[in-house]
């Protein structure tokens, strides 16, 4: 739409249009939609670390691409976007956390493979990232050679092998290498937040965007920017999906969460700006 109304009215900026015939967060929705998803997250990291300061925000977007996606966001990078370079950011809000800022320079170099290794040797490699990750998650401090380790197995493999790593630990250790973390490290913030997010979108990518979605209505962010990513990169993909398993348990479902997101757009949503409340209505058939 947007090359046709540029040939169609010469050189017609959609834009600038939207910037001088909107307002609030529907302008910004606007905006945003019209880029490409590349665009949309180094826009979503700029605000992370300059409008609020959360690491958790940059976390959520690297832990689910590979070396060369990344690459690319960081290619579309100005000088301008932050007064500081990204990974100058990160050092500055990973000050206290060695391991989390190992992990995320590692993500940010763009190291992750994007094919697994067709070597005869990778079932033994896998093996032996299995006994390693087992005996890891059993002590209670991690020497400097564990933890970088540990960093490599998660910024630099495939998600196709971390993926085939969660297999095998679950037949070894009968529990999933995801609650195994979780009840070492937690999944809601620093290093455990950034690996439940690499587990998660390896083994139940649904499951990790209704989490983003939830998160981006507990903790809103720049004009709720952390709900709306989700919203706008998954509507022409498998947005209905996420939204319907909302609630969803083994053995069960329950409408606490799909009330609190309906509640979330009909009555939050609403009163900040009633028009992108309508817009989000249209786009998941409230």
């Amino acid at each position: 739409i947007v090359r046709y109304l540029q040939t169609r009215y010469n050189g017609f900026s959609l834009e600038d249009y939207i910037e001088k015939n909107f307002k609030g967060m529907f302008k910004r929705i606007l905006l945003y939609s019209i880029q490409t998803q590349l665009q949309r997250n180094v826009y979503s990291m700029s605000i992370g670390v300059k409008k609020m300061k959360d690491i958790n925000g940059i976390i959520s977007i690297l832990t689910q691409y590979n070396g060369g996606d990344i690459k690319s966001m960081m290619s579309l990078y100005k000088p301008g976007m932050f007064e500081k370079s990204l990974e100058q950011q990160i050092i500055k809000l990973t000050s206290d956390n060695s391991i989390l800022r190992s992990f995320l320079i590692g993500l940010l170099n763009g190291n992750r493979s994007q094919n697994i290794s067709t070597s005869s040797t990778i079932h033994d490699l896998i093996e032996e990232d299995t006994l390693f990750l087992g005996r890891l998650l059993n002590q209670e401090q991690w020497d400097s050679m564990d933890a970088a380790k540990f960093v490599d197995i998660f910024t630099r493999c495939s998600f196709q092998y971390i993926k085939l790593l969660s297999e095998s630990f679950q037949k070894l250790a009968t529990i999933s290498l995801i609650d195994a973390f979780k009840g070492s490290l937690g999944a809601k913030e620093d290093i455990g937040y950034a690996v439940n997010c690499v587990l998660l979108f390896v083994t139940d990518k649904q499951s990790f965007y209704r989490k983003l979605l939830k998160k981006g209505m507990i903790y809103g962010g720049h004009k709720y920017i952390l709900f709306w990513r989700v919203i706008i990169d998954r509507m022409d993909m498998d947005l209905m999906e996420i939204l319907n398993g909302y609630g969803r348990y083994e053995g069960g479902k329950s409408d606490v969460d799909k009330y609190n997101l309906t509640h979330f757009v009909k009555v939050k949503l609403c009163k900040d700006d009633e028009n992108a409340a309508k817009l989000l209505m249209k786009i998941c058939n409230f």
